[in-house]
Parts: structure tokens; C-alpha cells; sequence
């Protein structure tokens, strides 16, 4: 009897650091889930003369849908690509150089001064590759930027523009 009730305490020592243990990781992946939240939510805001103007002779794209979504949110949908370029990459998993095309593009805004760029997700658009027909697999050349409700004021009236994110850092701005 006195062996078990040694062990009493030390087995509620051990139930209470296990909750505490689990309590702590439940707030931190809580946190963790609200930053990326923020991040997924997050308007960026760069000066335009950071920007080198691209021309629109050089892209293809689409608006398919620019409004107010059913909730509230302004909402911008449609597919661009720079047709014919590709870039290589080495993939590290083949072993091998490979050529592809590189879709890294966001939806902004520009009130002449400043770009407000909005969180962007790419889309696979297989419709465009037969759109286009140059041999080329184009993949995820749609884009959805959602900006909340809530955040929509910040955004004044102004030209929307598609920001394309080269490899090599350089970003360029395109006036749709």
C-alpha cells in the first residue's frame, strides 16, 4: 500500500506537466494558424518606381471576374502568362536540368504613387494551354485574389495591375 500511494504523486506530477505540455502546444499552434492567417491576408504595399513597367504585348491574360464575391469580399479572377518563355530550374529530385514555365504573379492595385499588392492564389487552368497551343504546359497560369471586407478601405481607387515575380528577383508591373 505504501508503494502506490509513493506513486500517487509522482503519477499527478507527470498528468499535470503532460496538460501543461499539451495546453502550451495547443496555444502555439493556435498562434501559429493566425499568423498564417495574417500572412495569407496580407496587403503589401511597395512604391511604384520600385516596379520596372512591362509592356502588355509581352503577356496574355484574362480578367474572367472583377466585383464583389457573395461574401463581401472584392474579388479578381483570371489566368496571365508571358507565352512562349520558359526558364530553366535544376530539379534536385531528378537529378536533372528541366525548362518550365515560372507562374509567381500577384493582383494590385496602383493609385500612381504606390502598389497595393494583394494576396494572390495560383490556379491550374488546363483550358489555356489549348487557349494558347504552342506546346507549352502552362499549368498554373490562374490566379484568385480575394481581398476581405474588412480591408477594402485601405484600397483607393486606382488602375489594377498584375505584378509578375521573375527567378531573379526583378519584378515588373503590368497596367491591365
Amino acid at each position: 500500500m505504501k508503494g502506490n500511494a509513493s506513486e500517487e504523486p509522482a503519477n499527478k506530477a507527470q498528468r499535470v506537466i503532460v496538460v501543461i505540455f499539451m495546453a502550451i502546444a495547443l496555444v502555439c499552434a493556435v498562434a501559429l494558424l493566425g499568423l498564417f492567417h495574417r500572412e495569407d491576408n496580407r496587403i503589401e504595399e511597395k512604391k511604384l518606381n520600385s516596379f520596372s513597367i512591362g509592356e502588355r504585348k509581352e503577356i496574355e491574360y484574362n480578367i474572367d471576374y472583377q466585383g464583389v464575391s457573395s461574401d463581401g469580399s472584392y474579388l479578381v479572377k483570371g489566368w496571365c502568362v508571358k507565352p512562349g518563355v520558359e526558364y530553366s530550374f535544376y530539379n534536385y529530385g531528378n537529378d536533372a536540368y528541366r525548362k518550365s514555365v515560372y507562374n509567381n504573379m500577384h493582383i494590385g492595385f496602383t493609385d500612381g504613387k504606390t502598389v497595393y499588392i494583394l494576396p494572390t492564389k495560383l490556379e491550374n487552368r488546363d483550358d489555356i494551354d489549348q487557349y494558347i497551343n504552342d506546346g507549352i504546359d502552362y499549368q498554373f497560369c490562374g490566379f484568385q485574389s480575394r481581398l476581405p471586407k474588412e480591408k477594402s478601405g485601405r484600397i483607393k481607387k486606382g488602375a489594377l495591375v498584375l505584378i509578375w515575380k521573375n527567378p531573379d528577383g526583378s519584378q515588373e508591373l503590368y497596367y491591365l
